[in-house]
């Protein structure tokens, strides 16, 4: 009898600790997309400050907001801007070929344009042309 309860008492230990390390790797894997969307939201962000370090000031670009990972894009970055043109809000999302696609959206929250297959030295320029800078 004290066989099959130490028995059982292992099987279950075996089973807590599986079960424990399966919640760990899962809560690994959650902060890893995590951070890796946060860090593609900064990695944008840096890249248009570095490309006119006014711009976002002179779109009057706030609430910024991260974009996780989808089928079409690695993530990105969405904020609200109130520009001379376009008011509402700005998406710039990186797609899996490297380049990003750029939503404008205004308060109604329908998309009025769509820029796709932009690279980094152009964000600034797309973004403002579309702002009529």
């Amino acid at each position: 009898m004290k066989n099959k309860i130490k028995y059982f008492q292992d099987t279950l230990a075996q089973e807590e600790n599986s079960l424990y390390t399966r919640s760990v790797q899962l809560t690994i894997i959650k902060m890893s997309t995590e951070s890796n969307t946060m860090e593609i939201a900064k990695t944008i962000l840096g890249q248009i400050q570095y490309a006119d370090r006014s711009a976002l000031m002179a779109w009057g670009a706030q609430n910024f907001a991260a974009i996780s990972e989808s089928k079409e894009f690695q993530g990105g970055i969405a904020f609200q801007v109130n520009g001379l043109t376009h008011q509402g809000w700005i998406k710039v999302c990186l797609r899996w070929v490297d380049d990003y696609t750029i939503i404008f959206i205004n308060k109604k929250r329908e998309v009025v344009k769509t820029f796709e297959g932009a690279y980094c030295d152009m964000l600034v320029p797309v973004i403002d042309w579309i702002e009529g800078k």
